[in-house]
């Protein structure tokens, strides 16, 4: 327990740490043109090993339909998919340098999933622990069937947020001009969601070591998407996540 303990506080700190740092290259003057910016003008395909084993690609593929079979791979239609979505867009780009548009009748359109998984598959609102509700973790322990229950999209989304966090390599391989992205925060919102409520049912049942490994893999997530490149998942990163892991922490050392 006192192992458990010290590994919150220290994680508590680095979360802290980690918004201020983000603080502070926020608001830093006179820097020269960044990566993110010379990769808005000039894009480099990527070959081989920049894309295999890519955490950011099976982020692009996140809501993927889900296998029906329990014991299917649910990983690889969101690496199947995310492929896909970035050969789409790496045609796209190309268009675009030719046309200067996206919007002749021609020009590739953006790849459409058909049944995707949705936020609410995942999570539904009605599940998640409400900003005035004290103790998060026995409101989950309250809703533990609900919460429990076994889902194909459920599953899907949490050995896919555990994959994007354990790639082998994580770098936003795709043009930066694009549109979409947001890939998805709000489907990715529910199923960090969804993991702090089994984490809140882990130590609720005294498996703590489990709990907080839950939550140490949320933040292997949160420090990957904040070196995404995009604006949407770098704020969410810095902000929604880490305000979520931090209350998770806190009412943890107030129980």
């Amino acid at each position: 327990m006192s192992k458990a303990i010290i590994w919150i506080l220290v994680t508590a700190f680095a979360l802290a740490l980690g918004a201020l740092g983000y603080l502070a290259a926020a608001n830093w003057q006179d820097e020269p043109l960044s990566e993110t910016s010379r990769r808005a003008l000039v894009y480099i395909q990527p070959i081989g090993n920049q894309v295999n084993g890519n955490g950011h690609v099976l982020l692009a593929g996140l809501d993927a339909p889900a296998p029906e079979k329990p014991k299917a791979d649910a990983v690889e239609p969101a690496r199947q998919l995310g492929l896909k979505i970035l050969q789409r867009e790496q045609e796209r780009f190309k268009w675009n340098e030719r046309f200067g548009s996206f919007d002749g009748p021609k020009s590739p359109a953006p790849i459409k999933v058909a049944k995707p998984i949705t936020p609410e598959q995942v999570l539904p609102l009605e599940l998640h622990c409400k900003p005035e509700q004290p103790d998060c973790i026995a409101w989950y322990v309250q809703n533990r069937k609900a919460i429990s229950a076994p889902d194909p999209a459920r599953r899907a989304a949490l050995a896919r947020i555990a994959a994007i966090a354990n790639a082998p390599q994580y770098a936003n391989i795709f043009p930066i001009y694009q549109g979409d992205q947001t890939y998805y925060t709000n489907l990715l919102r529910h199923a960090v969601t969804l993991q702090l409520a089994q984490a809140s049912l882990l130590w609720n049942d005294k498996a703590y070591d489990k709990a907080l490994d839950q939550v140490e893999l949320l933040e292997k997530l949160r420090q990957r998407l904040a070196r995404s490149d995009s604006l949407s998942l770098s704020a969410m990163a810095t902000s929604w996540l880490n305000k979520a892991c931090t209350q998770w922490i806190s009412q943890v050392l107030t129980r």
